[in-house]
């Protein structure tokens, strides 16, 4: 199958009711094992690169890795870049082969938000890929640091869907990143606001540790890609740990055990995401 962009993979999701998962993936284990799950199930996926992540995960090797295993995939497979930070590293995946790529200026002034989205949807769109911003503020950062939840306002989504084009757009509902220390609270009526204000697709962030429930929810109410990583991260440790105790542990079977613990979350949330 081949490498696909974002807005068809959502445009399907919306026309099906269901929604996409969006993995990360930060090693070759973590790639293996989300692409083994999504065609064991033939269930189109994402798998992103947070640019936060590059001083473990140099860009160079990572994001060539994914366009490969992507191009070779028996179901079609989106490779995004999440959470990108800078003009100049959107620019270096896309001339990789990234396929998606999300432009983060919410903690910017909306006028500056939109500008610089703009520039990345003319440099994205200008080789088939295509661009995820942000508006609002999602709880806790990629860098773990704590910040307040700030509701995506319906007058700024509108703005910057109507003045970038933008092809999907990820809002704040409640949603953080990294673990919740207690039961996610979203805001189930600023999602269907927003939902019925704006004609694109919607990512929620910060999914590992929502319930199966609250993604129905959110799915229901025009969330269509959703991203996890804290959940695939916890169960490779999981994994290792359980098999490092095994005095013949060698590193083979560490990294089947690493595969195993981004396959089974995928297999998880595909479930989930699929609303059967």
């Amino acid at each position: 199958m081949p490498i696909v962009n974002m807005k068809q993979m959502l445009a399907d999701a919306a026309a099906g009711g269901y929604g996409v998962g969006c993995y990360s993936t930060l090693n070759l284990e973590m790639t293996m094992g989300a692409i083994k799950a999504a065609e064991e199930t033939n269930t189109p996926i994402m798998i992103q690169v947070p640019e936060m992540r590059a001083a473990h995960s140099p860009l160079h090797m990572i994001v060539p890795l994914c366009v490969s295993a992507a191009k070779a995939s028996k179901v079609d497979i989106c490779v995004h870049f999440d959470h990108g930070a800078t003009v100049e590293n959107i620019q270096k995946v896309l001339d990789m082969g990234m396929t998606s790529v999300m432009i983060d200026k919410s903690h910017s002034p909306l006028d500056e938000n939109i500008a610089i989205t703009k520039d990345v949807i003319a440099r994205a769109h200008k080789v088939g890929a295509t661009v995820e911003a942000e508006i609002g503020c999602i709880g806790r950062t990629e860098e773990g640091m704590d910040s307040p939840v700030v509701y995506s306002d319906v007058d700024q989504c509108i703005r910057m869907v109507e003045e970038t084009g933008i092809d999907a757009l990820a809002v704040g509902i409640g949603n953080i990143h990294g673990v919740y220390m207690s039961e996610p609270k979203l805001n189930f009526e600023v999602l269907q606001n927003i939902a019925k204000s704006v004609n694109v697709p919607l990512v929620l962030h910060g999914g590992s540790g929502i319930s199966p429930e609250d993604f129905r929810e959110c799915i229901k109410y025009g969330i269509r890609k959703i991203n996890i990583a804290t959940a695939s991260w916890q169960a490779m440790i999981h994994h290792a740990r359980e098999y490092l105790a095994d005095p013949k542990a060698n590193f083979f079977g560490l990294n089947e055990a690493l595969v195993a613990g981004t396959y089974e979350q995928v297999m998880i949330h595909n479930k989930v995401f699929s609303m059967k």
